[in-house]
């Protein structure tokens, strides 16, 4: 939270004339996701002076917040990392898995993470970070791709059906991690 903060500042004061109201509405969330009542009552009140955020603004302020946008704050507080670390911005693994370990079951950060491994070319990092679900891509790079093996690792056979038909047409399945990786290779020339 404090690098999206950091962020919207910078945009901030970076934008013509230090105005901008996505920047005020971003720090609002941040805030307000943060459990800073005060600071983002500060953003909340600016932009309740607006013609297009008034509505949404004073829906947010603390004390006329709704059940659903209480515990839409809620669902996504609990999302945060709960320990604070220091860490340069290009160490997206360790932010990533600090994601996930207070929320194991955020989607978005096993993606990211998922994909980071893949685009970095660390297969054995992507079976640790995957773990414990079995992963065709490793099977098939390590010549270990069979029926014996899948059923070892519990795949069903309509998974290892799915790698056959992307190994013949892989643009049918642009929405996978063998995609991501046979891609990466490709834009890489490996």
């Amino acid at each position: 939270m404090t690098i999206a903060e950091q962020s919207a500042i910078i945009a901030l004061q970076a934008s013509p004339k230090h105005t901008g109201t996505r920047y005020i509405l971003r720090l609002a969330q941040v805030n307000l996701i943060s459990g800073q009542d005060a600071s983002a009552m500060k953003y909340l009140n600016l932009l309740s002076k607006t013609a297009f955020y008034r509505k949404w603004a004073l829906s947010m302020m603390p004390g006329n917040q709704n059940q659903a946008v209480a515990s839409g704050l809620a669902q996504v507080r609990s999302k945060l990392a709960q320990t604070d670390f220091v860490h340069h911005s290009n160490e997206i693994p360790a932010i990533l898995h600090g994601l996930l370990e207070a929320n194991p079951t955020n989607i978005l950060a096993r993606n990211y993470l998922l994909c980071y491994d893949l685009m970095s070319y660390d297969l054995d990092g992507f079976m640790e970070d995957y773990n414990p679900w079995p992963v065709l891509i490793w099977l098939s790079q390590n010549n270990l791709l069979s029926e014996q093996n899948a059923a070892r690792y519990g795949i069903e056979n309509a998974t290892l059906k799915r790698m056959e038909s992307f190994l013949r047409v892989p643009e049918r399945h642009k929405n996978t991690y063998w995609y991501y990786y046979t891609n990466a290779l490709d834009d890489n020339g490996q």
